[in-house]
Parts: structure tokens; C-alpha cells; sequence
């Protein structure tokens, strides 16, 4: 997670991004250092203050498209029914519980199901406001 690089990029410190999300800041410290494991929802709290999305966050790459252009391209029905598969098959009991799972956790889960973990992290980033926060989504 690149969450130093971009807090710098900031021009925040620790303290500062800490008192921004209501948390303290050797939470900050341990997330930069990976020693701590945070929610979809946490990640894109800091995206959000970061000006950045949690793709980049996390470093994933982007699609290119036809035009040269990086785009994340994401197929939201796709993703919807991989929901369903995990809340039918007794993985998950809701979305809700999806996007307040570490990350970590949500890692295991993709992986036992092959669902690709950078198109979940897109989806809860469009979820909230019908856009991705850096605008690369599609």
C-alpha cells in the first residue's frame, strides 16, 4: 500500500491525517508500515483525503484502453453476481460485510472464488457517489 507516498504527496503529516479520519496516529503509522489491516472502508476514507482511488492506493494497474488512455474498466453486473455467490454460498452475509472485511480477508475470499480483487476494490469506490474518485474508472 502506498499510503506514505501519497500522504506526503499531501503535505500532511501523520498527526494531521490521523485528526482528519478520527484515529490516531500510530494507526497511521502501523497502516503505512502494513502492520495493521484496514476495511474497504477505511482505504477509501484515506483515498478520499488523499486524492487518490484505492487502485492506485494499492498499486493495481489500470486497463489500458484502445485510445492509450488508463482506464479501470469494471463490470459492475459481473461483480454483483460474484455478491451474490458469496452471500448464497454462506461466505458473506451481505454486501455491508464485504466492505468492512480487511482487506486482507477480502484478498482470501477473491482468491478462493477467482474473483479479481481490483474490480471489487473499483466497485465499492463507485458505489459511493456513481464515479470513481480519480476519474480513471469507466
Amino acid at each position: 500500500m502506498k499510503a506514505r507516498e501519497y500522504r506526503l504527496k499531501s503535505n500532511l503529516s501523520q498527526s494531521q491525517l490521523a485528526k482528519m479520519l478520527g484515529v490516531s496516529r500510530q494507526y497511521i503509522s502501523a497502516i503505512e508500515l502494513g502492520h495493521k489491516k484496514i476495511s474497504i472502508d477505511m482505504l477509501e476514507r484515506i483515498c478520499l483525503l488523499l486524492d487518490t482511488s484505492p487502485c492506485q492506493m494499492l498499486d493495481y494497474p489500470c486497463i489500458e484502453d484502445n485510445r492509450g488512455v488508463d482506464k479501470i474498466v469494471i463490470n459492475t453486473d459481473k461483480i454483483k453476481d460474484d455478491i451474490k455467490l458469496l452471500i448464497s454460498s454462506g461466505t458473506i452475509k451481505s454486501e455491508d460485510e464485504l466492505e468492512n472485511m480487511s482487506l486482507d480477508n477480502i484478498y482470501k475470499i477473491a482468491e478462493e472464488f477467482n474473483i479479481c480483487i481490483k474490480d471489487f476494490l473499483c466497485y465499492f469506490c463507485f458505489k459511493g457517489n456513481g464515479k470513481c474518485r480519480d476519474g480513471n474508472c469507466t
